[in-house]
């Protein structure tokens, strides 16, 4: 699989991105232009660096891999939202479903190489010794054969005696 972005994962991508931008400017026009109270001390700083943010996710959903296009558009998702965090949700899915995307193909010839191996292993007819393995997945150790079991001490039943 190409680990680049697909014509139609791009264009879908630009459309979350740019939604996303004006939902971000829309959180951050008030603050920023009609001087109305906020929490934050510089809110234009805010607005300055989501838009940046947004900018290196977009030049990453045209020239960089798909992981890398994926985990910036999660980061802008991300940003400093306040309480519209709900509102980036859209792109944060984006990212997720770009960056972790697997190919078909790619599944099935790995498990066609594991099939093939399993095959080889049953053909050779078992000459490599079987390893029990424990609980833990680790082999269990070979008996020594100097080891002598404890003696008993008490008879096995009471009628013995």
């Amino acid at each position: 699989m190409s680990t680049y972005l697909s014509a139609k994962e791009k264009k879908i991508g630009f459309i979350l991105l740019g939604l996303t931008a004006l939902a971000y400017i829309y959180v951050w026009f008030g603050p920023v232009f009609l001087h109305t109270a906020t929490k934050v001390p510089h809110p234009a700083l805010y607005l300055g660096g989501g838009l940046a943010m947004m900018a290196i996710a977009g030049w990453s959903l045209t020239r960089t891999r798909r992981l890398i296009a994926g985990a910036l558009c999660m980061i802008v998702a991300f940003g400093p939202w306040g309480k519209f965090v709900v509102l980036p949700f859209p792109l944060l899915a984006y990212g997720a479903f770009t960056a972790f995307k697997r190919d078909q193909q790619e599944i099935a010839r790995k498990r066609q190489e594991a099939a093939a191996k399993r095959e080889a292993r049953q053909k050779s007819g078992g000459k490599a010794k079987a390893v029990q393995t424990g609980v833990d997945g680790r082999p269990l150790p070979t008996p020594s054969k100097r080891y002598t079991p404890p003696a008993r001490t008490r008879p096995k039943s009471r009628r013995a005696n």
